[in-house]
């Protein structure tokens, strides 16, 4: 019986540890993966500038977009205008960020604006904030994996198995609304810097925050507490024996 939970843990250790390594994949692909740059920007504007936004914009980016909604003195403007589309041979503008075409002649009220050029602070600070997800859910598998590693080698009820449950579910809590506030931030910030300035505001809705991590977070918490007092009873118990 012993010998049969002890591989059923071992089991368990190894997906965990290869679901930490997945995520680890994951929030590298999701900084590193190709952005298609090319096939995008040449459908909407003249070779010599995609050129350019190739230079900008290396092919192993991550592209930055978001729904917004367009300022009323702004819906009547076609896209060309809106969109400051450089002419032919000239430079593509600084900050430069495109509204999406839609099946209308003019911009409207709503659209999908896409960040070709804002800048390599901001990019970096995007590329940050997408990667903490899968990041945190990295951490997170790993640490499950340490404690039921712990399970195998000797007792799992301890201070540091404790701690490590508090921490998840501090994490699992406010990690996802944490890294969606951080990506509105960082979106905020290019729109601010780019050639749609004044033009439209990103559109974010608050009932798109997740509530069950919250819940499962707390629930995480006291779990914690309850594991760090049952610690706590049993080496009571142990220093009167």
């Amino acid at each position: 019986m012993e010998r049969r939970l002890s591989g059923m843990l071992a089991v368990a250790q190894w997906v965990l540890g290869t679901l930490a390594v997945l995520s680890l994949l994951g929030a590298a692909a999701g900084v590193l993966g190709a952005s298609g740059t090319r096939s995008l920007y040449d459908r909407h504007v003249p070779q010599a500038v995609a050129d350019q936004a190739q230079r900008l914009w290396p092919q192993s980016a991550s592209l930055p977009s978001s729904p917004v909604l367009v300022r009323a003195s702004h819906w009547q403007d076609s896209y060309e205008v809106f969109n400051e589309i450089p002419k032919e041979g000239a430079r593509m503008p600084q900050g430069w960020a495109e509204l999406n075409p839609g099946s209308d002649d003019v911009v409207g009220h709503v659209g999908l604006l896409t960040f070709w050029d804002p800048g390599m602070l901001r990019r970096t600070a995007w590329l940050v904030a997408i990667a903490f997800i899968p990041a945190g859910l990295a951490w997170l598998w790993w640490t499950l994996s340490r404690m039921v590693g712990s399970a195998r080698r000797a007792d799992p009820f301890t201070h540091r198995n404790a701690r490590r449950l508090a921490v998840a579910g501090a994490l699992v809590a406010l990690g996802p609304t944490f890294a969606l506030l951080a990506q509105l931030g960082v979106l905020r910030w290019m729109l601010a810097s780019s050639t749609a300035a004044g033009k439209a505001d990103i559109w974010f809705r608050w009932e798109s925050v997740p509530l069950w991590p919250l819940g499962v977070g707390l629930a995480l918490l006291v779990l914690a507490a309850v594991w760090r007092h049952g610690v706590a009873m049993r080496e009571d118990l142990e220093g009167l024996v």
